[in-house]
Order: C-alpha cells, then sequence, then structure tokens
C-alpha cells in the first residue's frame, strides 16, 4: 500500500467535496438536480 498516493487521493477528494459544499452554485446545482429527480420519480 502506498500511503503517498493514499493520502495524495484523500487530500484531493477533500478538497473537491469541500470546495463542491462550499461553493453556492455548486450547491444550488445539486439541490435542483436531487430534486428535479425525487419530483420526475
Amino acid at each position: 500500500m502506498k500511503w503517498r498516493n493514499v493520502i495524495t487521493v484523500l487530500a484531493a477528494s477533500f478538497l473537491v467535496l469541500g470546495f463542491i459544499a462550499f461553493h453556492p452554485a455548486c450547491r444550488a446545482y445539486l439541490h435542483w438536480n436531487m430534486y428535479g429527480r425525487k419530483a420526475k420519480a
């Protein structure tokens, strides 16, 4: 197990998730997308 690769992947995913979570446009898009899917289903 290469710890450097694991840490890099975890850090990258954490940054991406944090960016999506704190970006208003991304939050609005995800919320609308989820709401739209629920409404259609």
